[in-house]
C-alpha cells in the first residue's frame, strides 16, 4: 500500500478519538475533551500506522 494511503487511514482515527474523549471526558467548558483528544490523537495515529504497516508485511 502507498504510504500516502496508509497516512490517510491513520488519520481517520483522530476523529474516532476526539469523539471518544468528548463522550469520557464530559466538561461543560470543551477544554478538557479537546487536550485528551489531542493527545490520545498524538498516540493513536502513530500506532495505526504502524498497524496498518505491519498487516501489510
Amino acid at each position: 500500500m502507498h504510504p500516502l494511503v496508509r497516512v490517510l487511514l491513520a488519520l481517520a482515527v483522530a476523529p474516532v478519538v476526539l469523539t471518544l474523549s468528548v463522550v469520557l471526558v464530559p466538561d461543560p467548558t470543551g477544554a478538557l475533551p479537546v487536550l485528551v483528544g489531542l493527545g490520545g490523537s498524538v498516540v493513536a495515529v502513530p500506532v495505526a500506522y504502524r498497524a496498518i504497516a505491519r498487516a501489510e508485511a
